[in-house]
């Protein structure tokens, strides 16, 4: 048999939401559907803090980043307990928005083999409307066939046949940071490749609708991509607004001096009594980009600020040794001395003249047209990097993107017309009856939910594990299976 684990979308679940009760985007597309198509399926809606900074709807106040961070380790709690109890056992992931990334988060775990569970327990992913895919990704990523899923260890890939999505991939990429902490002058292709699923390209879909920006941010729009780094950072309560006012200074202020060590340590330095700058790297825009995410405040990046600080330090130092060596040599301070016995200001006068073209002097003509250049540079990269942004205000499509975030159970991406709902259901109804066929990933009685009808959902009985505490001891239990999925996030 196979057990699906969800995830729901911002504003969906909650820490106390039940496990067993299918609302939210999931209940309504997947899981009440799935009861119905599969013959023995089980489900588990994990729950988890699903809020944006406590925005109207959320169960709780945290903040975006800290949420998702909160969905992960819930999840890692549900599957290792389940693997616990039924070894081998095999497991469906799925996940909806913010529930997208979580489950993309756990599902990258697991391919690299860090994961709850292991890489062959877990049979198909489906993530709708994921904010870590990566730019142009197709459907199946990593997979040898993008367009179709393969089949997981024990089950025949003929099973699977005839499945297959035509719709093209989204443009852009997906609006949140990965995990890691990215680092300076990553290409995107490594930023590509720290987003890979390991064992398990070729069993997860990411299923996004082309003008979602959640999946599909254009390309080089590294301003929006500041906004939802910090926004994705504060307490959003209108109650108060100080603390708002307090995240968002702590969270500029943070990626501000990220990107200033970044620029003393690497574009700065004072060598032979003069400054140096260099022109190349990512545009200071590129680095508050990066800089801006929460995953990039580590204790390495704290020992670059200090780093910064101290190489500063050094070099002012090393300025005004310098400038003394040039100033206060013998016959200057003669001078200084004769004028200002019959005149104290004009002595003065002569000393901050001499002084200035000592510091002029620090900026050989080089380095001045090395940073007129890095300052031509910054305003045309600057352009080029937010080109995305032009995309966003001449593309129809974005400007529905509310609409469309919620209509992954309505737009067609296969040749017979299924939506990206639709496909997953009977995805993981294949997989559910080629394992009861072959015997494969068996669990215990306390898995299995029975087929439910639509007509009298508040009297059906389905058995699910885990239970709705992740430490609970599997066995069968009662639930109302409500087919009234909450506002889509």
């Amino acid at each position: 048999m196979l057990h699906v684990f969800g995830l729901q979308g911002t504003g969906e679940s909650g820490d106390a939401a039940a496990t067993d009760v299918d609302s939210g985007f999931l209940g309504s597309a997947i899981t009440i559907p799935l009861s119905l198509a599969a013959a023995e399926v089980g489900r588990t809606l994990i729950p988890y803090a699903a809020s944006f900074g406590g925005k109207p709807g959320d169960s709780t106040d945290l903040p975006y980043a800290q949420s998702i961070e909160d969905g992960v380790a819930a999840a890692g709690k549900f599957l290792s307990d389940y693997a616990d109890r039924c070894p081998g056992a095999k497991i469906a992931l799925t996940g909806y928005s913010q529930g997208a990334q979580v489950a993309s988060e756990v599902a990258r775990a697991i391919g690299s083999g860090t994961g709850p569970v292991p890489a062959a327990d877990v049979a198909a992913v489906a993530l709708f409307s994921d904010p870590t895919r990566p730019v142009g990704a197709a459907t199946f990523p990593g997979s040898s066939t993008p367009e179709a899923p393969a089949a997981p260890p024990g089950v025949p890939a003929s099973d699977l046949d005839g499945l297959a999505v035509i719709a093209a991939p989204a443009d852009g990429g997906g609006i949140a940071p990965t995990l890691a902490a990215p680092t300076t002058g990553s290409s995107s292709s490594s930023a590509s490749e720290s987003r890979a699923f390991g064992q398990l390209s070729g069993r997860v879909a990411q299923f996004c609708t082309p003008g979602d920006l959640a999946c599909s941010l254009p390309a080089n729009s590294s301003l929006a991509k500041i906004a939802t780094n910090i926004s994705g950072q504060l307490h959003l309560q209108e109650q108060d607004p100080q603390r708002t006012l307090t995240d968002l200074a702590g969270a500029v202020g943070g990626a501000t001096l990220r990107t200033a060590a970044d620029v003393v340590n690497d574009d700065v330095d004072f060598t032979g009594g003069t400054f140096q700058v260099s022109t190349g790297g990512d545009t200071v825009l590129g680095r508050l980009a990066e800089n801006s995410a929460q995953a990039s405040d580590t204790p390495e990046a704290d020992a670059k600020i200090v780093r910064a600080v101290v190489k500063a330090g050094v070099m002012g130092l090393g300025a005004a040794v310098t400038v003394a060596r040039k100033v206060l040599t013998p016959a200057t301070i003669t001078e200084l001395a004769t004028v200002g016995l019959a005149n104290p200001p004009a002595a003065l006068a002569v000393l901050g003249t001499k002084i200035t073209a000592a510091v002029t002097q620090l900026f050989p003509p080089a380095t001045i047209s090395s940073v007129q250049r890095r300052i031509y540079s910054e305003i045309t990269r600057g352009i080029e990097d937010n080109k995305g942004l032009l995309t966003l205000a001449t593309d129809v499509r974005y400007w529905d993107t509310v609409r469309l975030h919620g209509t992954y159970d309505q737009v067609p991406v296969t040749a017979d017309g299924q939506t990206p709902a639709k496909f997953t259901v009977e995805w993981f109804t294949r997989l559910a009856d080629a394992l009861a066929d072959t015997g494969g990933g068996a669990g215990t009685s306390g898995d299995v939910i029975t087929r439910a009808t639509t007509t009298t959902p508040a009297t059906e009985t389905a058995t699910t594990a885990p239970s709705s505490t992740p430490s609970a001891t599997p066995g069968v239990a009662t639930s109302t299976a409500a087919a009234t999925p909450a506002g889509q996030q």
